[in-house]
């Protein structure tokens, strides 16, 4: 019975259809409340009422289909009101997905009861308090989903989820939980993919976090309250999988530690606004999911995520249904990190973003980071850097962003009239770097970029001024040339000057 042009309300009479065994009717235009009837259909064995434009509470006659086994599908619907206890008697379904819904109250401990449960999803909703302990009953549960509701108890009773260890996706991002993060990976064996992001948790990130598994993929445990280091050590063999590493927006310190560049298969690395310090570490050349070129596709494919997963990158939240090859990204932005930019960057052939402002960086720019022909972002504004910027970027050309801005820059900035150089204006330099010229930011160079030697340098608070030209410069100095040189005839020839000048006793004497 499924169809994409249904509207209006199930009509009534489903309880005498006793041998019905399957009933889709999503992707409709369905309004009204769902017909308590549908819990007479005993023989029922999958129920799919997504999409659509179902109201009111959800019946407690549904708790009464004795053979539903399958799917119990009502997500993306405007059903309000609380789950009943009673969904506690659905012990043979293996799909529960209630999200995009309206729903609020606590989530039941009754659900706890529901021992075949594959799939649990009651995100995008509206409830609060904490997560039932009783879930930790569900065996066989291999993805929950509690994101994007108001749950604002303890996530300490995560503890008991130790007991699905065949979980291999958990969501409570977006949510209200406080609290420490005690939970054992070690435990969930088969977990590919964790987030708790957008929470109020406290304390240390987990040591238990790298001893989990070889099959973890993403890791988000962004835009909480985690403070402390980086755990210095982890066991690598255990995350040779690990596609997304994220602890942005945390109050984490220390240094980078160098496990991070054993990554093989690392594709997304954000460790953004923290206040981590030290140099960046040398093995980030390591990581193998920068360098996938069209030849070794087929050893390194996309992988398909159970629920999409929202990254926020470059500032702006992003959905991802896999975490594809192409998605090559390392922010490090607004922490405190200190030295130069490793050369060997460049060796990340296929990086795409890569942001590094806000820190305390030195030195140049390597120019060898034109080799990056994939990169779209390059952000290295709010720095220390010095020297000039390398003629080698423009051999970039699908960069889309550039910013150097707030920096010590001098010379000239390179353009060569066609590529991307050409489309960046003045922010992408500016504020900061006094000592750059070029066109774009209205300050002319003396000399043309192949003739200058050793650059000038100048503080952030500098004023100066160029001459227009190379001719004005010149008739300068043949000014200056031609009245010192008249200055000295007029001592030679005329004696009264010449005793003014070397006679201080008769400089007040009448000259006849």
């Amino acid at each position: 019975m499924y169809s994409n042009s249904l509207v209006g309300d199930i009509p009534d009479g489903l309880e005498r259809l006793q041998d019905l065994q399957i009933l889709y009717l999503q992707n409709n235009k369905l309004t009204g409340n769902i017909p308590s009837g549908i819990g007479n259909c005993s023989s029922l064995t999958d129920l799919v009422l997504s999409n659509n434009n179902f109201s009111g509470i959800i019946s407690e006659s549904l708790s009464k289909l004795p053979n539903l086994q399958v799917n119990l599908d009502l997500s993306n619907n405007n059903l309000t009101g609380s789950i009943p206890w009673e969904f506690g008697n659905l012990t043979s379904v293996q799909t529960l997905k209630l999200s995009a819904n309206k729903l609020s109250g606590t989530i039941p401990d009754t659900l706890g009861r529901c021992t075949s449960l594959q799939l649990l999803d009651l995100s995008k909703n509206g409830f609060v308090g904490d997560v039932p302990l009783s879930l930790g009953n569900l065996s066989n549960l291999a993805s929950l989903d509690l994101s994007e509701n108001n749950l604002n108890g303890s996530v300490l009773p995560l503890s008991s989820l130790q007991g699905c260890t065949k979980l291999e996706t958990l969501r409570l991002d977006m949510n209200h939980l406080f609290g420490p993060l005690q939970l054992d990976f070690s435990m969930l064996q088969s977990l590919k993919y964790f987030s708790v992001s957008n929470n109020n948790l406290s304390g240390t990130i987990p040591s238990s976090f790298g001893s989990s598994n070889s099959s973890l993929v993403l890791v988000d445990l962004s835009w909480n309250q985690f403070t402390g280091p980086i755990p210095p050590h982890v066991q690598i063999a255990h995350l040779l999988s690990l596609r997304v590493l994220t602890f942005a927006h945390n109050n984490l310190n220390g240094s980078i530690p160098s496990w991070i560049g054993s990554l093989k298969s690392l594709q997304v690395l954000d460790l953004s606004h923290n206040t981590l310090e030290g140099p960046l570490p040398q093995n980030l050349t390591d990581l193998d999911g920068f360098k996938v070129t069209a030849d070794h596709l087929s050893n390194f494919t996309a992988f398909t995520l159970y629920q999409s997963v929202t990254l926020t990158l470059r500032g702006e939240s992003q959905m991802y249904n896999c975490i594809l090859v192409t998605n090559t990204y390392i922010d490090l932005s607004s922490n405190a990190l200190t030295g130069e930019i490793p050369q060997d960057l460049a060796k990340l052939i296929t990086l795409k973003y890569l942001t590094l402002s806000n820190n305390r960086l030195d030195g140049e720019i390597p120019s060898i980071l034109g080799d990056l022909r994939e990169l779209e972002v390059l952000d290295l504004s709010q720095n220390k850097l010095t020297g000039t910027i390398p003629s080698g970027l423009l051999n970039i050309s699908s960069l889309s962003t550039f910013n150097v801005s707030f920096n010590n820059l001098q010379g000239f900035i390179p353009a060569n009239g066609r590529g991307q150089f050409s489309t960046f204006d003045s922010s992408s330099y500016l504020p900061g770097n006094p000592g750059l010229c070029g066109a774009v930011i209205e300050r002319p160079c003396i000399n043309p970029p192949s003739q200058q030697s050793q650059p000038l340098h100048f503080s952030q608070d500098d004023h100066w001024i160029l001459f227009n030209d190379a001719a004005s410069m010149s008739g300068f100095c043949v000014g200056m040339a031609i009245g010192f040189l008249s200055i000295i005839v007029v001592l030679v020839i005329w004696a009264p000057a010449r005793s003014f000048v070397f006679n201080p006793k008769k400089k007040s004497a009448r000259v006849e």
